[in-house]
């Protein structure tokens, strides 16, 4: 269950990776399977059985889909740290000319949260930018605001975003194999948390860190905006050691407590596609991308569908068949009462009945690929989507970014709401 976590991360991509070549027949056809597909799959649902490989119900799924041209939006590339609006001929010099380095400590985008009525991104290496007025005209730094202490995040990998009473925090840790060079004791041992208080940034140590400074908070399983459950490695000369604690950000200091292996793992939230309690558009957008999947005739795949939440903790959707030997993570948002799932080769599929739509994000040049989706919710209850891109090469990233769209004008109407 934690193949898409931090500590086992690298291997993931690593055998992403290997399998891209394979799939890059296929998964353009992806987009017509769905259209395709979509009629039958009443009729036609992958079978399965208990919580880890229940096939989607045969309830919420769609009688008809339809295609959409490519949406427009803006392309922002990350250059020491900012965000500088580009367009797609401009990335593709960017790309070129960008510097590989290990996804543990590249510039990247690796989170959002919604904190008292702002979004905030996360920024691997740097820290944090809050999203300001996207519809305002834009000075010199554009829509953002910069909470960054390069000291506090380089030889560091940023994962998630917390609020803290009010305040953001964000969870940071060192990962000593995919580290660019040996990483200081002195940097290896600071506090795992940054909390954002008052404008300014400092390092706080979770209890457990702060009793073992040596520990480090490899993996994290969120379970609401101000808690997780952390699971902990130490090397040593006896060899590596696990231990496992449930974290709560309230009112003042931070909270921990021991916890076993299996009540970390419950943490992930994940639960059968098939399962009664999901709602009805979510089963159908998973029953809908399982059974084009499956017409590719391909062995059978796993799918890790990931719900995220500006203002809640992600919580995971999966299938798994018997004899499957491959893992599609699928990012989804909920946004304006319906959901949007990034699909491989840059689709996303809109899930709003009683048309969903394969819709198609701003292009990007080659080697460069959507990665993940987040919803950008403005003071004025305006909704953007917020698409993060990467140039991924192995275990190695180079140039990364995000496209910005508004979701109540570039998407068909239906995507902004139901009532």
């Amino acid at each position: 269950m934690a193949l898409v976590e931090p500590q086992v991360a690298a291997n993931w991509r690593m055998a992403r990776e290997r399998r891209q070549a394979g799939r890059r027949g296929a998964l353009p056809a992806l987009l017509g399977s769905i259209c395709l597909l979509v009629a039958s799959c009443s009729a036609d649902r992958p079978a399965g059985s208990g919580g880890d490989g229940a096939g989607p119900a045969t309830d919420g799924g769609s009688a008809e889909i339809t295609l959409a041209a490519a949406l427009r939006g803006q392309h922002y590339v990350l250059a020491a740290g900012r965000l500088i609006p580009t367009t797609e001929l401009e990335l593709a010099t960017v790309a070129a000319a960008a510097e590989l380095r290990p996804w543990t400590v590249q510039s990247r985008v690796v989170a959002s949260r919604a904190v008292d009525g702002a979004t905030y991104l996360a920024v691997n290496g740097w820290g944090f930018v809050r999203i300001g007025d996207l519809q305002a005209d834009q000075g010199e730094g554009g829509p953002f605001e910069y909470f960054y202490a390069p000291e506090l995040f380089s030889q560091r990998t940023l994962t998630h975003l917390f609020e803290w009473d009010g305040e953001l925090a964000g969870h940071v840790y060192v990962n000593h194999l995919l580290a660019e060079r040996a990483v200081a004791d002195e940097i290896a041992e600071r506090g795992n948390l940054v909390r954002l208080s008052g404008g300014e940034l400092r390092s706080v140590a979770s209890p457990h860190k702060a009793v073992g400074p040596a520990w480090q908070s490899v993996s994290v399983a969120q379970v609401a905006p101000n808690e997780a459950m952390l699971e902990w490695k130490l090397e040593d000369r006896r060899g590596i050691h696990f231990q496992y604690t449930q974290l709560t950000l309230g009112q003042g200091d931070a909270r921990e407590v021991a916890v076993s292996r299996d009540l970390f793992l419950r943490g992930y939230r994940f639960r059968g596609v098939s399962d009664p309690d999901v709602p009805a558009p979510l089963r159908g957008l998973a029953s809908d991308i399982i059974a084009a999947g499956r017409s590719g005739g391909v062995q059978p795949s796993a799918y890790h569908f990931l719900l995220r939440d500006a203002t809640a903790a992600a919580s995971r959707l999966r299938y798994q068949p018997d004899g499957a030997t491959q893992l599609h993570t699928v990012p989804v948002v909920a946004g304006g009462g319906g959901y949007l799932a990034l699909l491989e080769e840059g689709g996303v599929l809109n899930a709003t009945p009683p048309l969903p739509t394969v819709l198609h994000l701003p292009p990007l040049p080659g080697g460069l690929r959507y990665v993940d989706l987040h919803v950008v919710v403005q003071a004025d209850g305006a909704e953007w989507l917020l698409a993060v891109w990467e140039q991924a090469r192995f275990y190695r990233v180079g140039a990364a970014g995000i496209t910005l769209l508004p979701l109540d004008g570039g998407l068909p109407s239906p995507a902004i709401g139901r009532g």
